[in-house]
């Protein structure tokens, strides 16, 4: 009997009982091994897998995206006050989609040829049910929503929002979809990470928070009064990067840290804005109080006031996204735009409301302290900022934070009046200034090449090797012993990114044994938890019958020390593949997907190519750095040689001597 139903399930143990009339779809991305005599099992691994394999999600998801956008005019839906907001949730709108997009492809690659007559979706897989309930709305299939209950299965599962039978109509489906895309994105606090700096959940009493509120009120005044005309700089303390060893109490911005210092070499010793930091926690306190010219964002709450929000500018974003639905956004026959604008549209209200209410308290900041510039990264997130700069005719700055390309949603746009952009972007290279010009609707004297101040954090000059006491003490620190090879992973913190892109390259290298090597998964600042990097290794030796490699997962830890320690890293999308370039780490790169190598690392002769294990093995077992003739023409294209930081301050300085 050719099999009828779809039923996707969280483990192996679940995908019961065997029916001839049902295929069952296990999400579980631990690799937990499936019977060996269960072919009605199908893992959504290798789906999602061959997915990524086949076709450039990442860049059809932006390009379908931009297309409706126009159709749609949705620049002009997301504008308020002559700003638009579009360019702030583009990004995210690109995920959305993007994860969209592989499910869409993970269905139709369990279909086949065959046309399903039901889809079962877990009811916490939100993604995976909107796209289900785009393709039963345009395929006339019934989706069964199986609750998040113990001791229940696919038949006795309840439709969410409807009565206690297995079937609901699709209207009713998708009022519960909008339901279920309704919340604010939340990101856990970072409480329990006792290597961060701002590690701790303690919280003052109300008495000694209002001491405190008092305490910067005082800070702010003085600081308005004392230094007139401060440069402000605005530093994310959550994604900050230790120097040194593990011991090490140093902890610096990775792209401004550097900047800081030498506005204060020059006698501009800035206000620094500790975005993250808040007064009320104890841990965060302790920071705040030692140091005079910083301030948490909390401070923010000084200038807060009862009329700032504006409902009905919110509700009126909301309802000019929600209103688009009309426009098909057609994905393989399956229309998106029903699900897109309801998530969209609240994600708007959320992001936008959250900025008009922002904009106020930052002015209140802003006209107190009077600075003469602002100095910031991630500017793409920092609309409010630059609002209230534009306002006040403040000059701001932006640091270049990670890899620029051609088709970088946050960078690539038209030019518009609606979008705020700063008044000079520090680039690394002349290949990132081009970007920016051919791309992103910048003018020439808008960016400006200076090289990586990341870099500056670096302390042998020249990419000397680390002495061998130091390397050796690093790797005892990781657990590596003897003659192991190890290998630096760097990741990173998007769920889509750890459960299928990063997953599916994994799948790749280490479905068999790798022997001789130590994996080192280096996380991205900005994960919140160790990640599913023991899991999905572990999962994938029991899968194949072989023990797994040592592995160690860090976050908290100088990255340059870590890559000079290391016999190789390995990449897929990360900056952290120039670092090695830049300090001649054997560096490898997978290029098992489509959307791979954005650089053009391996045509430049700076990394190797590894597409499978035994790509991997063998790269390990012949190692080498980079040509040097190579070496020193990829980082002339992307990393300007010399103090990045002095050529930041230099031309903020003389910026603002032609301002006055």
């Amino acid at each position: 009997m050719t099999p009828t139903r779809l039923v996707f399930v969280a483990t192996p143990q679940d995908a019961s009982p065997p029916r001839s009339d049902t295929t069952y779809v296990v999400l579980d991305t631990a690799w937990t091994p499936v019977p060996d005599d269960r072919g009605d099992v199908i893992p959504v691994r290798p789906l999602a897998g061959e997915a990524l394999r086949r076709a450039d999600l990442f860049e059809e998801a932006l390009s379908r995206l931009d297309a409706w956008g126009r159709d749609v005019r949705i620049v002009d839906r997301l504008t308020v006050h002559d700003v638009t907001y579009w360019y702030r949730l583009r990004e995210m709108a690109w995920h959305w989609l993007h994860e969209r997009l592989i499910w869409e492809r993970v269905i139709a690659g369990t279909a086949g040829s065959t046309t399903p007559t039901t889809i079962v979706v877990p009811e916490q897989e939100t993604a995976l049910l909107e796209v289900a309930a785009a393709v039963g709305r345009e395929r006339g299939i019934d989706i069964v929503v199986q609750l998040a209950a113990p001791a229940m299965d696919a038949d006795s599962a309840r439709v969410a929002g409807g009565p206690e039978t297995a079937r609901v109509d699709l209207a009713r489906l998708r009022d519960r979809l909008r339901r279920l895309v309704g919340g604010a994105p939340h990101r856990a606090p970072r409480s329990g990470r006792a290597a961060a700096p701002h590690a701790g959940s303690g919280r003052g009493d109300p008495a000694t928070v209002a001491q405190r509120a008092d305490f910067l009120a005082d800070r702010v005044r003085t600081l308005g009064a004392q230094s007139p005309d401060p440069i402000l700089v605005l530093t994310n303390t959550r994604l900050q990067q230790r120097i040194g060893d593990p011991e090490a109490r140093r902890v610096e911005d990775p792209n401004l840290g550097t900047v800081i210092a030498r506005l204060r070499q020059v006698g501009l010793d800035p206000v620094v804005m500790g975005l993250g930091l808040d007064q009320s926690r104890d841990a965060d306190w302790q920071i705040i109080e030692s140091h005079p010219r910083l301030l948490p964002q909390s401070v923010l709450r000084k200038w807060r006031r009862p009329e700032e929000s504006d409902p009905t500018a919110t509700d009126l974003i909301r309802d000019r996204v929600r209103s688009a639905a009309s426009v098909p956004l057609v994905v393989h026959g399956v229309d998106l735009a029903p699900a897109l604008t309801a998530w969209m549209g609240e994600q708007a209200a959320i992001v936008v409301g959250t900025i008009l209410r922002q904009v106020p308290r930052i002015g209140g900041l802003v006209d107190e302290l009077r600075p003469r510039a602002i100095v910031l990264t991630y500017e793409g997130i920092q609309t409010q900022w630059l609002k209230v700069a534009r306002d006040r005719s403040i000059p701001t700055f932006a640091v270049q934070h990670g890899m620029l390309y051609a088709t970088h949603p946050g960078y690539c746009h038209p030019r518009d009046p609606r979008l705020l952009l700063p008044d000079a972007t520090f680039v690394t290279g002349p290949f990132e200034r081009d970007v920016l010009l051919q791309h992103g609707g910048y003018e020439p004297d808008e960016v400006v090449v200076v090289g990586s101040p990341r870099l500056e954090m670096d302390d042998p000059k020249d990419a000397d090797p680390l002495p061998a006491r130091e390397r050796e003490a690093t790797r005892r620190e990781l657990g590596v012993t003897g003659n192991s090879r190890m290998l630096v992973i760097s990741t990173g913190f998007l769920p889509l990114h750890r459960r299928f892109v990063l997953a599916a390259t994994l799948e790749r290298l280490f479905g068999q044994p790798v022997p001789g090597v130590h994996v080192v998964f280096k996380q991205h600042p900005g994960e919140e938890d160790e990640g599913p990097y023991r899991q999905l290794l572990g999962g994938l030796a029991r899968a194949g019958g072989f023990a797994p490699p040592p592995i160690s997962v860090v976050r908290d830890v100088d990255l340059y020390r870590l890559l000079r320690a290391a016999d190789a890293h390995l990449g897929l999308h990360s900056t952290v593949l120039t670092d090695a370039v830049a300090v001649r780490t054997p560096n490898l790169i997978a290029v098992d997907q489509a959307h791979a190598d954005l650089l053009g690392y391996v045509a430049a002769g700076v990394a190797r190519p590894v597409r499978d294990a035994n790509d991997l093995r063998a790269a390990l077992e012949d190692l080498r750095p980079p040509d040097q003739a190579a070496r020193q023409a990829f980082l002339a294209a992307h990393v300007e040689a010399g103090p990045a930081s002095e050529r930041i301050v230099a031309h903020i300085t003389a910026a603002l001597g032609a301002s006055r």
